[in-house]
């Protein structure tokens, strides 16, 4: 009977020390009532810049394959940065990499996406931002 008596002591004991998850006199203010600067950071939300419209459709019906390029069988990826402004125009267009037979069709085709994107904003406030897109161009079948 003291055996019990002793283990349920021992039990509850145990679950009374670990009921208690803050110390003692420490208040959970934050939990229930968010500080301003959580709440300004809730606020200022950021948007990505954005295509008004399908961007990768844009890109299939916009991009030529060169006549020549084609005809030696030139295929790859052309990886095309920009950078969009303030006011959803175009800037520093330039290619990274890729074959360059391919570049000029690829700067053609991100050249008529300007002034089709919407800019981005970081805590309401317009900004710019830099694009960076993948082309690719498939080898014609024979």
């Amino acid at each position: 009977m003291k055996k019990a008596i002793l283990l349920l002591c021992i039990c509850l004991s145990s679950i009374v020390s670990f009921a208690q998850s803050t110390p003692a006199g420490q208040q959970q203010a934050d939990t229930y009532r968010p500080s301003e600067r959580r709440l300004k950071a809730a606020r200022a939300v950021n948007y990505d810049a954005e295509f008004d419209g399908d961007f990768g459709q844009f890109l299939s019906r916009s991009v030529r394959y060169p006549d020549e390029a084609r005809a030696k069988g030139i295929a790859g990826k052309v990886v095309v940065q920009f950078t969009i402004n303030k006011n959803g125009n175009l800037e520093n267009i330039q290619v990274l990499s890729g074959p360059p037979e391919l570049h000029e069709s690829a700067l053609n085709a991100i050249r008529r996406s300007d002034g089709r994107w919407i800019p981005g904003r970081q805590n309401n406030k317009f900004l710019d931002q830099i694009y960076t897109v993948p082309i690719r161009y498939a080898a014609p079948r024979k």
